[in-house]
């Protein structure tokens, strides 16, 4: 017969292990969600550069609307600004003064 003693302290090791490996996957549920922010974080970066990048080029090459990459920039050369937009929203304006 095995003792109450002993079953006590097995289960209690048993409990034990459960709240670590618990705690374990916390940390790692933590830890994937900010790779993966820091990866959502980084696409957004890298398409706004990718849309200064073509609005460059638009710009240089005198074009109205440029599409690359799958960007697509429009440009409005007025009398004393040149206004870049992208999807409908307004990225760079520069201007005169």
């Amino acid at each position: 017969m095995v003792s109450i003693k002993n079953q006590k302290l097995e289960a209690y090791i048993l409990l034990e292990s459960l709240v670590a490996f618990g705690m374990l996957i916390t940390i790692i549920a933590i830890i994937l969600h900010q790779i993966s922010s820091q990866r959502q974080l980084t696409n957004e970066v890298l398409h706004r550069q990718e849309v200064l990048n073509v609005a460059q080029m638009a710009v240089q090459i005198q074009e109205d609307e440029l599409s690359l990459n799958g960007v697509r920039v429009r440009v409005e050369r007025r009398k004393d600004a040149i206004v870049v937009f992208s999807d409908g929203q307004e990225i760079v304006r520069v201007s005169e003064n």
